[in-house]
């Protein structure tokens, strides 16, 4: 997800650090967003995404602009198990040995409802934790990194740094 883009920016300057650029997806881009981000970006390549990242046109386009860089893939779109679950089954391939696909908001599987609040479709049932652990069951090409996990003293990603070990 591209939100605001201040997490965009934050992985733009990261990944100009160390050679790289970010390719963010998001279902919704407020049609300003583009014009106040860019100019701030570091990488010429970094680049905002509007769409499903399920969608075949736009996993093509990840496909295309993973290809021959190490990635890192960080999924914080839709919260629902089936939802992660299929992000994580398109885009596995696309994360060679040693790197790591982040699952943010695993939190969700240990927060009280928040129907009081507003209606989501995510809940302890169905959620980032859950698809993570469904994955895991499918692949020994991942495991959870606890050492990575653990580290953070506050994160939203319990259990959701998986690296790819082969």
């Amino acid at each position: 997800g591209g939100a605001g883009g201040g997490r965009f920016l934050f992985y733009d300057y990261l990944a100009t650090l160390y050679g790289g650029y970010v390719l963010g997806v998001d279902q919704y881009v407020p049609s300003d967003l583009k014009t106040r981000l860019y100019p701030k970006c570091r990488s010429a390549f970094s680049t905002l995404l509007e769409g499903d990242s399920l969608d075949e046109h736009v996993a093509a386009m990840v496909r295309i602009a993973a290809k021959g860089f190490k990635t890192l893939l960080i999924l914080a779109s839709d919260h629902t198990h089936d939802h992660v679950l299929s992000e994580l089954r398109l885009y596995h391939d696309l994360v060679p040995a040693g790197c790591y696909i982040v699952v943010c908001d695993t939190t969700l599987a240990y927060q009280p409802s928040q129907a009081y609040y507003r209606e989501r479709p995510w809940n302890r049932e169905s959620n980032p934790h859950t698809a993570v652990q469904a994955f895991l069951k499918e692949t020994d090409r991942f495991e959870v990194d606890w050492e990575r996990s653990d580290k953070l003293l506050l994160t939203n990603c319990i259990g959701g740094f998986l690296k790819a070990v082969r």
